[in-house]
């Protein structure tokens, strides 16, 4: 929803519509939820207790400099907040400068200020003065996730994950550790398939198959396979393939059709009498799955052997299914 709000936005502005629109609903948020406001202003911000005016896009005149519009600012009787913040974009022309330069102005009326400096990326600024701070919008949305179940918050989670604006980017050791498990992992999940590879060549008569063991199939498609190209039809996209997921932690065993394979309809509609196998359908095209969740198989010592034993019955039963539906232009012939 918010995103299609950006669009239309960004009709009307013309300068940082994303940075403007994201305090814009940001602000919008605290000023209708009040109890969020106060935990923000009090438990994220550490603001005195006041009793803060919230206000966007707030113009202060500079005396024989370059006036200053304020993107976000919290007003109280004697405490005085300003936020500007930044998402794609960079500092503008000495702007954190003409910012404190207002800020003086006010504390010279008695006013305690402060100043928060909110960034999508990190960019690193040495101000001593206002109480300034330096935060990042990822700290925002680890704040806001409190509060989740609200639906206002809930979009606007969204939208900071659609804009990379709620990734934690900090590396620390526990982070490292989790890499060198990874990479255990992986050689891990490279060996149960390759111990079933010769198995899967024989039993549909391959003589090589592709290797979906690279970093794009892991970080893009949350896989680890490997997977024959061309397996049915004289058109359209068709795959048999078999591996690791990882979204639903899971072996598998998986058939991939587009729809303008033509030999799509009738196979689909042969593959939903037999209950054995799953199907989804897509925008492009539909699958035929068989699927073990990985927890059956966690500290089992017999699991290497367990897990090939389902590969191999796996490959059986879609050998079986490519002999029964032997109408079909098969580009494989099975063992």
């Amino acid at each position: 929803m918010l995103n299609q709000l950006l669009s239309l936005y960004k009709k009307h502005r013309s300068k940082t519509p994303l940075e403007d629109f994201t305090t814009e609903v940001f602000v919008g948020i605290l000023n209708l939820e009040e109890d969020i406001k106060l935990t923000f202003i009090q438990d994220f911000l550490k603001l005195p207790e006041n009793n803060y005016s919230l206000k966007t896009q707030v113009k202060y005149e500079l005396e024989n400099d370059q006036n200053c519009v304020i993107d976000f600012v919290l007003e109280g009787e004697n405490s005085i907040c300003f936020i500007e913040n930044k998402v794609n974009s960079k500092e503008g022309y000495r702007q954190i400068e003409r910012y404190c330069k207002v800020l003086e102005s006010l504390a010279d009326d008695e006013f305690e200020t402060h100043l928060f400096y909110c960034t999508k990326f990190f960019d690193k600024k040495l101000i001593s003065e206002h109480n300034f701070k330096q935060i990042r919008w990822f700290q925002i949305a680890k704040f806001l996730k409190k509060y989740k179940e609200n639906k206002f918050v809930e979009n606007f989670l969204d939208f900071l994950i659609t804009h990379d604006m709620a990734q934690e980017l900090t590396i620390n050791a526990k982070d490292f550790v989790s890499l060198e498990n990874l990479q255990d992992l992986i050689n891990l999940i490279k060996g149960h398939l390759n111990r079933v590879k010769p198995v899967f060549k024989k039993t549909f008569n391959l003589n090589k198959v592709s290797n979906g063991l690279t970093t794009a199939q892991i970080l893009e498609h949350n896989r680890m396979i490997f997977y024959q190209t061309g397996i049915l039809g004289a058109k359209g996209w068709s795959e048999l393939k078999y591996g690791f997921q990882f979204s639903s932690p899971s072996i598998y065993v998986s058939i991939y059709l587009s729809k303008s394979n033509p030999e799509h309809k009738e196979l689909m509609t042969y593959v939903k009498k037999m209950p054995n196998f799953t199907t989804v359908t897509y925008d492009a095209g539909s699958s035929i799955n068989l699927k073990k969740d990985i927890s059956v198989f966690l500290n089992d010592e017999q699991a290497d052997t367990k897990i090939a034993d389902w590969f191999k019955d796996a490959f059986k039963q879609y050998a079986q299914l490519i002999k029964n539906t032997g109408q079909l232009d098969w580009k494989i012939n099975v063992a």
